[in-house]
């Protein structure tokens, strides 16, 4: 499969492009849930990839299949999910048209 990139012109110098490879995102977006104890990623064992990347129409769109603690509010975390799988992309990569969407696919016992 071959590796695909996203590519960011630098505006103010006019100094080049760099280009992030997808897996740098989904990376990032999974580095993000060390913070939450209430969420992990889905086993590669039923699904392919826990965490993909994308890009539709100039955004990048980052797919995170979960599973929640019993017991915790779902929409809760799964909007804290959001909130800091997005900061901490666009804090890392000056990226802003970020798209996470979560499905939550099961669940764990704490």
């Amino acid at each position: 499969m071959a590796t695909e990139y996203i590519v960011s012109k630098n505006e103010e110098k006019n100094l080049g492009i760099v280009g992030l490879s997808t897996a740098v995102f989904e990376s990032i977006a999974s580095l993000c849930l060390d913070e939450i104890n209430d969420v992990r990623l889905a086993d590669g064992k039923t699904l392919k990839k826990p965490v993909s990347c994308k890009v539709v129409k100039n955004n990048i769109v980052i797919t995170m299949n979960l599973l929640v603690a019993t017991g915790v509010n779902i929409n809760e975390v799964t909007s804290l999910v959001q909130k800091k799988a997005h900061d901490a992309i666009t804090q890392m990569t000056s990226f802003k048209d970020v798209i996470i969407n979560v499905n939550v696919v099961g669940f764990f016992i704490k």
